[in-house]
């Protein structure tokens, strides 16, 4: 599962996008881990978001320079929760962005 959310602003910052995340994982009982960020990409940032003692992770990345967040779930990273929490994270950013970023 991949989807590139597009509406992010010039201005939006990695800082915020981690608040959205870090907001998205206290909501629904996940953590979140700043991962880095992308090589030769300035400004950008990676985060995993997981469900303690769970099977499963998304990844998210944020692409500065296009305005676009990434949300991934790879193969190897599969879990009972990540279809749902990948569908409620697209969901909850998509609403973040047209109110604020």
């Amino acid at each position: 599962m991949r989807v590139e959310i597009e509406a992010f602003k010039a201005t939006t910052t990695a800082d915020e996008v981690w608040r959205l995340l870090d907001r998205f994982a206290a909501r629904d009982g996940l953590e979140c881990r700043a991962i880095g960020a992308i090589a030769r990409q300035e400004g950008s940032g990676h985060w995993h978001l997981r469900r303690t003692r769970r099977r499963g992770t998304l990844e998210i990345s944020f692409l500065p320079l296009r305005g676009v967040v990434v949300i991934e779930v790879r193969s190897n990273r599969i879990g009972e929760w990540t279809a749902d929490g990948f569908r409620g994270l697209e969901q909850f950013l998509r609403d973040a962005t047209t109110r604020s970023l």
